[in-house]
């Protein structure tokens, strides 16, 4: 069924985005009162950066309606240090999983995902929100927020994941950054080879993320 819906989510979708600074359709921003270089808001165009750029991805899935989403950004992503991490040798990617804009009626589907604890679960696709919290649930198999992982350019996953309650102090959140840059410095790769079940195909989690990001639009 999964293999059904990241099929079915390449239809009609522009695989060779590139990433363009003065194209309006980049989603980037700065978090307010966190003066973060660039933050973006979309998933293709913040990967297709970091290849420009030659940097390591940090990826947030949060919300706004999440408290501890802002407790991180409040009490963590404000420490000067942190900050300068962030903006210097990271690229940011932050998507909300409540985001409520709809998307094209030709986007809008139904897909099928299994958890951690095996658990299988369905979710209809209707919205930015619902397509980041997919994107979360199929990849990663978790649906808490805030969660945090750090990707190389080939979207392979260097670390462990962190979250409010591992990460939630400067000086964790801190180690486990400056954790992630050495791995992709050393171009130590932990994740590589992990795979993921569904049903009878086992795909690759790089295949995976890449199909996936391909319905993701700015």
């Amino acid at each position: 069924l999964l293999f059904i819906f990241l099929t079915s989510i390449l239809i009609g979708c522009n695989e060779n985005k590139s990433f363009d600074e003065e194209n309006n359709s980049v989603s980037e921003k700065s978090i307010e009162n966190l003066n973060i270089n660039k933050v973006f808001n979309s998933y293709n165009d913040g990967i297709n950066y970091a290849i420009k750029v030659k940097k390591p991805i940090l990826l947030e899935f949060t919300g706004y309606g999440v408290v501890n989403g802002r407790k991180m950004e409040n009490h963590v992503f404000t420490d000067s240090k942190i900050k300068k991490i962030m903006s210097n040798d990271f690229v940011f990617i932050s998507l909300c999983v409540d985001d409520t804009k709809e998307l094209p009626i030709e986007q809008q589907i139904e897909t099928t995902y299994e958890m951690n604890d095996g658990s299988v679960r369905k979710s209809k696709i209707t919205t930015i929100g619902n397509k980041w919290a997919s994107l979360q649930s199929t990849i990663f198999k978790t649906n808490f927020q805030p969660y945090y992982v750090i990707l190389d350019c080939d979207e392979n996953q260097l670390i462990e994941s962190a979250s409010y309650k591992s990460h939630g102090s400067i000086n964790s959140f801190k180690n486990w950054l400056s954790n992630g840059l050495d791995k992709f410095n050393n171009k130590d790769v932990i994740y590589k080879s992990r795979v993921i079940n569904t049903n009878s195909n086992k795909i690759d989690v790089k295949e995976k993320i890449n199909q996936t990001a391909s319905l993701i639009s700015p």
